[in-house]
């Protein structure tokens, strides 16, 4: 992340995307430039304009969407480096992945039947890795 010019947020649904713009805003209270990607579209017209040292969070729930397999493979084409944060499961984001972070999310039905998804072990990533970045620049006696 230090190195990084950008950090890249990318979230494969709504509640994908509430976790992508809360990881933003603690992730700029150490780092600069940090962006949402909102769909697969600005994913792919960030990607050639990208620097070699952009950081990429893929986070999704099945890591298993059409979407992701092309998103996946145009990272991978670019030599871009991408964390996923998917549920502990092996799913392809996960194998495509430079580096796996896997979360927990329990899904229960709803008494009318809907399926329901938690996405609080997302936002715990996150803020732990905020909290231990920081630790990190301290210790390193870094500046951001």
């Amino acid at each position: 992340m230090h190195t990084a010019s950008t950090i890249y947020l990318y979230g494969t649904g709504r509640a994908q995307l509430n976790v992508a713009s809360e990881a933003q805003r603690i992730l700029l209270t150490l780092h600069n430039h940090v962006i949402v990607l909102h769909d697969e579209h600005e994913l792919k017209m960030i990607l050639n304009k990208s620097e070699p040292n952009d950081l990429f969070f893929i986070i999704s729930l099945s890591g298993e969407t059409h979407e992701l397999l092309e998103v996946t493979n145009l990272l991978q084409l670019r030599q871009k480096y991408f964390i996923s944060v998917t549920t502990m499961k092996d799913n392809t984001l996960a194998q495509k992945a430079n580096y796996n972070v896997y979360v927990s999310s329990n899904t229960f039905y709803l008494t009318d039947g809907t399926d329901y998804s938690s996405f609080i072990s997302y936002h715990i990533f996150f803020e732990t890795l905020v909290r231990k970045y920081n630790e990190y620049l301290l210790h390193n006696d870094i500046s951001n």
